[in-house]
């Protein structure tokens, strides 16, 4: 295989701690390892699952768990055309379905999963706010197998690629493995606590769209660009939010394209680009099917995905404008389309160099930090964000892990932070406590090279490991505070915004450090 035709390489072997034959620092990787690991990754969602969901006992609306529960319902035992309609059998106003068409099928196979273990929880109608021990058992599983079929999988396929690097001499496909980096990002990633706390216990399915997408830089990195985008498109119609990786993934193609173009003539180049143009418009087709033919039905649905009217962003989020919100509202001088328009130049310009560094030099490490990066001004600068879609630009930078292990874990504790005044309110604190002490353990289990502090001067590793102490202990104060403060009365939500602010902050440091990283990869 031609390697310049793409302009693919794994690069970034000064970066990271080198191991021979798969070893883990004096310890070879063998399938026990990979088994235990394995057993480890199930118990913490075991465990994560016991505590409360969103929602739980609190009528009339309940939480997300009783979204998806009534979704199951909703696609259960009613034909496709009126899923998305409000109609008798489907009131809209009480938890309508809000998610592309690919999550509402998965909805329709869990749903069928759990009406086998217990009927009665999808049943048409009697079954709002169903909560019992077996469908609660159900549901939880559903999540875990989820995870087993599409998550694992395809995050052990990418950070196989990814960790991989071509002998001297040797073409693209050649490849010598890297076990060590391997095995720790694989780790770090199954154990991460935002995804944990998220999934297994407020209770969504942000596994499944993840997943998808880490199959597609998995295929985008082996150079099957055609099965990539059917994978890019299905985790975008299981989930619209990862639109967040459009951008990236955008520019990454078209370089590749030009560079086709520049190595083989405009024919290979149109052809390249038709081929996924027609898989896009394909698969498109296949899972919008039943709606194409009723323009009504069709706008209809893009209305539930895309609710301008609910505002800037909901509840309390760690991004700019609700950290910024105490001082300057900037929904008070603008609203509508305008408010929309302005957050999406933003989010572009913010993206921009993301989109230049991937361009310029594609490359495996690019490509995941282009989704970074991209992904993280989404969050930080777009309209209409709630603190859960932290996960998107958390799951490429863990796959990341063996390249850049601060920064992986500097944002995944981040993430886990800006999480916690959801968590709190759910009962779920004594969960995202022991999530986070798990998932150091696990980050720091490591030589100390390879955490990044090898390497450097004397001065700058005092300087990390108090930038570390300092936040840390922020951190836990202001966690304290939210539990146990009493706010004034004028400022009811004022340490849930320390909260959030301060994770803010560190999403903004993070995306500074990210920018200088995607050109120096």
């Amino acid at each position: 295989m031609d390697e310049s035709r793409y302009a693919v390489n794994t690069g970034d072997s000064s970066h990271h701690h080198k191991a021979s034959n798969g070893s883990l620092g004096r310890y070879k990787v063998s399938t026990w390892h990979w088994k235990a690991l394995l057993f480890f990754a199930i118990a913490l969602r075991a465990a994560v699952a016991f505590h409360p969901y969103s929602g739980e006992r609190t009528p009339p609306m309940y939480g997300d768990y009783e979204a998806q529960r009534h979704w199951m319902e909703i696609t259960l035992n009613l034909p496709a055309k009126d899923w998305y309609k409000d109609t008798s059998d489907n009131n809209l106003s009480y938890w309508g379905l809000d998610y592309p068409p690919l999550s509402a099928y998965a909805s329709f196979a869990t749903g069928w999963f759990v009406s086998l273990v217990d009927p009665a929880a999808v049943a048409l109608h009697d079954s709002r706010g169903y909560e019992t021990q077996t469908s609660r058992a159900a549901m939880r599983l559903s999540v875990v197998v989820t995870d087993l079929l599409v998550f694992f999988p395809s995050l052990l396929a990418c950070v196989y690629v990814v960790y991989k690097k071509s002998k001297p001499g040797s073409s693209f496909s050649c490849w010598c493995e890297c076990g060590s980096e391997l095995f720790r990002s694989a780790a770090f990633c199954l154990s991460l606590p935002a995804l944990l706390l998220v999934d297994h216990a407020h209770f969504q399915y942000n596994n499944v769209s993840l997943g998808l997408f880490l199959a597609a830089l998995t295929c985008f990195v082996k150079e099957h660009d055609v099965l990539g985008s059917a994978f890019f498109c299905a985790a975008i119609y299981f989930k619209h939010m990862l639109m967040y990786y459009a951008l990236a993934i955008f520019a990454f193609l078209v370089s590749r394209m030009f560079r086709l173009y520049k190595g083989r003539g405009a024919m290979a180049a149109g052809l390249y680009a038709a081929k996924i143009l027609a898989t896009i418009i394909t698969i498109s087709c296949l899972i919008f099917a039943p709606w194409l033919m009723d323009g009504e039905l069709l706008r209809g649905m893009l209305v539930r995905l895309f609710p301008i009217s609910r505002g800037l962003y909901e509840d309390k989020v760690a991004n700019v404008w609700c950290s910024v919100s105490v001082l300057f509202k900037v929904n008070r001088w603008l609203a509508g389309k305008s408010l929309f328009l302005f957050c999406a130049i933003i989010t572009l310009l913010a993206s921009l160099p993301f989109c230049v560094g991937v361009s310029l030099q594609p490359s495996p490490t690019r490509l995941l930090l282009a989704t970074f990066g991209c992904s993280l001004s989404a969050y930080l600068f777009s309209f209409q964000v709630h603190e859960k879609q932290i996960l998107i630009p958390l799951t490429p930078i863990a796959a990341l892990h063996g390249r850049y292990p601060v920064l992986s874990t500097w944002m995944s504790i981040a993430a886990a932070f800006s999480l916690f005044p959801l968590l709190l309110r759910e009962g779920s604190a004594s969960a995202y406590a022991a999530s986070i002490a798990i998932h150091v353990v696990t980050a720091i289990s490591t030589p100390p090279k390879f955490m990044g502090f090898g390497g450097h001067t004397r001065r700058e590793r005092q300087f990390m490991q108090w930038f570390v102490l300092g936040n840390a202990t922020v951190a836990v104060v202001l966690n304290f505070v939210l539990i146990f403060g009493r706010p004034p009365a004028s400022a009811p939500d004022i340490f849930v915004l320390l909260n959030t602010a301060f994770a803010g902050m560190h999403f903004v440091l993070i995306y500074v450090v990210s920018v200088f990283l995607v050109f120096t990869a």
